[in-house]
């Protein structure tokens, strides 16, 4: 199990936290705008037509986790080399005001484009390109807020050469996750079918229409649509990503055919964990809170659950991986 004994060694551990801390931030602030923007007229002032929108920010966002999950995986021995220094108080409060401020920019832009649709069309060569500058800002201020300059700074000097095969490896990724999740109508439709024939044991009102939206499903009054997050298209992404990013890491101390085949019982019961997530949602929207459910508990779990599985996954299996 070499992947997981040595992967806390020296500073590793105070950057997993730290990284952590960023992503729990960051998840909190978008929910709160999310949240407020979408249960308040301001909403309809902030809509902006889909060509502005090129590029999915939630795609970027997927496939920049799993670019760096990787890189910290094949370079983490050069990762034990770096310091996490605390950072002066002072860094912390400017950068983190740094990140809102980009935020209330990016919607002050939205609100800019959607008062000027001729002007901004004209120019979008530039509208765009704003759009995502201050989209980028947010996590990147918010960044440097937990971790302070200095630790960029040391790791820009480590790393400064690898930089181009980051980026090269996010548009890569990027580019499979979208075609991947092309085909989430067929992963919600199997999500819909076996929870329908679940329900159907223990509820007499269980309703499942299709549509082109994606299948719908009614329990007991709670209906909600299977969509693209959902079908557990972006678990499957993560769990074969991080497999591959394993194998390429520990290539030369691992069984290759074990490997593969753990990849088809790992496969499997990453599809039932998500059933299993949208099968709780809809207990909670059934018997707690349909608001709570399609909220803070659908944001969450899925990653919560992801990380319990792949974590167990691994423990169980890595055994039958590494050579004795």
């Amino acid at each position: 199990m070499a992947f997981t004994k040595d992967f806390f060694e020296g500073d590793l551990a105070r950057i997993i936290l730290r990284l952590a801390v960023f992503i729990v931030l960051l998840t909190s602030i978008r929910f709160f705008l999310n949240t407020f923007f979408a249960s308040s007229e301001l909403y309809e002032l902030l809509v902006i037509p889909g060509v502005f929108k090129p590029l999915s920010t939630g795609n970027l966002a997927l496939a920049g986790l799993v670019a760096g999950i990787g890189f910290l995986l094949v370079n983490k021995e050069r990762v034990k080399k770096l310091e996490v220094h605390g950072s002066f108080f002072y860094e912390k409060v400017v950068f983190g005001v740094a990140a809102l401020l980009s935020v209330a920019v990016y919607y002050f832009l939205r609100f800019l484009v959607n008062e000027n649709l001729v002007f901004s069309e004209r120019f979008i060569w530039l509208v765009v390109p704003l759009l995502y500058l201050f989209i980028f800002l947010f996590p990147l201020f918010l960044l440097l807020s937990v971790f302070g300059s200095r630790f960029f700074r040391d790791a820009f000097a480590l790393f400064r050469s690898q930089v181009f095969f980051v980026v090269v490896a996010w548009i890569i990724v990027y580019v499979v996750l979208v075609v991947v999740r092309s085909l989430w109508i067929y992963f919600s439709g199997g999500v819909a079918r076996v929870l329908e024939f679940v329900f159907s044991l223990f509820f007499e009102d269980v309703l499942l229409i299709h549509r082109p939206g994606g299948p719908f499903l009614r329990v007991e009054g709670f209906g909600a649509f299977i969509g693209a997050p959902c079908s557990g298209v972006d678990s499957f992404f993560l769990f074969v990503g991080l497999m591959l990013f394993i194998f390429l890491l520990d290539y030369n101390k691992i069984n290759k055919k074990s490997m593969l085949l753990l990849l088809v019982p790992g496969i499997i019961g990453m599809y039932f964990v998500n059933v299993f997530r949208v099968f709780l949602l809809y207990l909670v929207g059934i018997y707690v809170s349909p608001e709570f459910a399609v909220g803070l508990f659908h944001q969450n779990i899925g990653w919560l659950l992801f990380i319990a599985y792949f974590a167990v996954f691994w423990f169980v299996c890595s055994g039958f991986v590494y050579r004795k």
